[in-house]
């Protein structure tokens, strides 16, 4: 054997042991991950002398009771001592932060809410993030809003405790999530029940209320330990138990996503940006509408995503060569387009909503020209093309479709723990966060611009179409597509009388069946009879009023300087205007600002196809909106831990999932 012989076997033996160690190295932090116990983290507030005050805090059997509200530095003391081994979770646990944090002064709570501030850089190509110091003794940092809330206690330990929120995964209020997960007896819900409707009345933390606290903690860590064995059991192993996107990371991990990515050219960053749209929210017809079908997509985006090309084996030219191209175009409508039907292509306002006009300009990927020209009614001139030349035959997504029939066939919990990990897969995507390993404009781009080209198409193939809802379209008049229950295919119902309001909020009126869909209101502050009432008597003239519980929160606080507030609660009245929505086909051109409404109009539009990630911390349109309606802003912060509310935004929620 020659000395190059050698050499080269004992390249590729220690490249082998390479691969060994640290597939040993994975299994066993995999292990360390799943191994540990979670211990639920919950605390209690009542009302004394007219104040809201902290009373109990407990992590699992551990309590921080003393008869008297807790100070901020006795919560992070307790938090601080915790034990190493266990992992600590909280179900919506944004109330929690603000009543634990209390005593902070607003300009050490700005910083804490601003990442970005505590930002320092490591050596030359790496940043980090410093943690808020409290005294000489406690580190804080928040991390994704209210997603993980980190203590050091100085001290003690040079370790911290983190406290994850994990009620994204479950989309629903804890006593939905542990029926559906048939954790406890149902003496135990009831007296879960029975704590949650008594909350707003509870003054001094009395025995009663601390053995609810209990239960609370100990049926949470029952939940997640289920949670946990539902994932493992489909191959899916979480770094932090945060929500959805985490689990969908998780599957990305596994099949390598990140490795058919590949490079962005610089000239093609902010085309590919500007291209970005998320989902098509539109109505095209307002009122109580008679017979109303139905169409939504079975897992729109997860289907959108085996259509992906392989990014990191191709490259990049001008002009049109392949099925997979970007666009700077101008569009203007034929004489037989009528501009009652739907607009072909998305366009973003200076003061961020997006329109759907009869002419524009703009950058739009493949699959929404193609469906545009295969329909004719626009005359489209290109300006700027770049294709996307492939040279492998790698699909990144094609494990998408059999994973959906695994899922279905599951049932259960792990049918629901696959079904918010697929459904979340494209939020990863998107993300822009945080050190978001999957995000690529381009695929993100390619997955929504598919899903609005095939309700674009489909919208134009039956007629009579009244509202793009994301993933849904709706007519007045039953379609002949393909409808089933599989990956792609369309669910249909059908809906004897209908009432849509604007983008978010419009439901079933007929007694058949019962839908209701609201988005940035939570549906039981409504009452849809008196909404409709009011349309019937008022039609858009009309406002329907309603009282809403604000919590004044570290965040809402710290951005209207009423630092006076915090911790407490108010009732707060708030008008639904039913002309706030204005409807493309007022606009005779693109370029056209939007007509002024009213501030709070302005805003919802805003808020509609916008503001779909979970909060607004670290929203792009943030600075605008604040200006723009301040009063709207509010509410929607007071509405952020309502169990209701984040179900509809979890859709993206990897979008902000740090």
């Amino acid at each position: 054997m020659t000395k190059e012989e050698r050499d080269t076997r004992y390249r590729e033996s220690h490249r082998e042991q390479r691969r060994l160690a640290e597939k040993a190295r994975r299994e066993r932090k995999k292990h360390q991950r799943t191994d540990k116990p979670f211990v639920g983290v919950d605390g209690e507030g009542g009302n004394i002398d007219g104040r809201h005050y902290y009373t109990c805090l407990r992590a699992g059997d551990r309590e921080l009771y003393t008869g008297a509200p807790l100070s901020t530095t006795a919560c992070l003391e307790f938090i601080g001592s915790l034990p190493t081994g266990f992992i600590y979770v909280g179900y919506y646990f944004g109330y929690d932060v603000s009543m634990i944090l209390a005593d902070l002064s607003q300009e050490r709570l700005a910083r804490l809410l601003n990442r970005d501030s505590r930002k320092i850089r490591v050596g030359t190509d790496r940043e980090a993030f410093m943690p808020l110091d409290w005294g000489d003794r406690f580190d804080i940092d928040l991390i994704g809003g209210f997603k993980e809330f980190r203590v050091r206690d100085r001290w003690r330990s040079t370790r911290y405790v983190t406290i994850y929120d994990c009620a994204g995964i479950f989309q629903s209020s804890f006593l939905k999530a542990i029926k559906a997960w048939d954790i406890g007896t149902e003496e135990d819900w009831a007296i879960i029940e029975e704590g949650k409707s008594a909350r707003s009345s509870f003054t001094e933390a009395t025995d009663e209320i601390r053995r609810y606290n209990h239960l609370e903690c100990k049926l949470l860590a029952q939940m997640m330990e289920s949670v946990r064995d539902a994932c493992n059991a489909v191959n899916i192993y979480p770094n932090k138990w945060t929500g959805a996107g985490q689990l969908a990371e998780s599957l990305l991990r596994t099949h390598h996503m990140e490795s058919y990515q590949g490079e962005l050219p610089p000239v093609l960053e902010k085309p590919a940006a500007t291209a970005y749209f998320g989902g098509r929210f539109e109505i095209l017809r307002q009122g109580i509408l008679n017979d109303v079908w139905e169409y939504d997509i079975n897992s729109a985006y997860p289907d959108a995503m085996q259509h992906l090309p392989c990014l990191a084996h191709g490259e990049w030219t001008t002009g049109v060569r392949s099925e997979i191209y970007l666009v700077h175009l101008q569009w203007a409508g034929t004489d037989r387009y009528d501009r009652n039907d739907p607009g072909p292509f998305p366009f973003r306002q200076q003061d961020g909503t997006i329109v759907y006009p009869a002419s524009g300009r703009g950058w739009y990927w493949s699959w929404e020209v193609e469906a545009a020209k295969k329909i004719g009614l626009w005359n489209i001139t290109i300006d700027k093309a770049w294709s996307w030349v492939q040279e492998c035959d790698h699909k990144p997504a094609s494990w998408v479709p059999a994973l959906y029939d695994y899922r279905k066939s599951l049932g259960g919990p792990r049918g629901q723990v696959l079904k918010l990990a697929i459904n979340s897969l494209y939020g990863k995507t998107a993300q822009n966060i945080g050190r978001p390993k999957f995000r690529s404009i381009v695929m993100a781009g390619l997955i929504t611009s598919y899903v609005r080209a095939r309700l674009l198409r489909d919208a134009y193939r039956q007629g009579e179409c009244v509202m793009f809802a994301t993933d849904a379209v709706y007519f007045q008049s039953e379609a002949k597509f393909e409808t089933g229950d599989q990956l792609g295919q369309y669910g249909v119902q059908h809906f004897q009388s209908y009432f849509i309001l604007q983008p978010g909020i419009h439901f079933s009126i007929s007694g058949e069946l019962s839908k209701k869909k609201t988005r940035g209101v939570p549906i039981r502050l409504l009452d849809p009879d008196r909404i409709v009432t009011i349309w019937r008597e008022r039609g858009r003239d009309g406002g329907y009023r309603f009282e809403y519980d604000k919590f004044w929160g570290i965040r809402l606080c710290n951005q209207t300087n009423h630092m006076e507030m915090l911790g407490q609660w108010t009732v707060e009245p708030k008008t639904l205007a039913y002309a706030s929505v204005v409807a493309k086909r007022m606009y005779e051109d693109s370029e056209v600002p939007v007509p002024p409404v009213t501030e709070e109009g302005q805003f919802w539009r805003l808020l509609a196809y916008e503001f779909a990630p979970l909060s607004l911390k670290e929203s792009v349109v943030y600075e605008r909106a604040m200006k723009m309606a301040p009063e709207s802003i509010e509410f929607y912060m007071a509405m952020e831990n309502e169990p209701d509310y984040p179900a509809y935004y979890q859709e993206i929620e990897g979008l902000k999932d740090a």
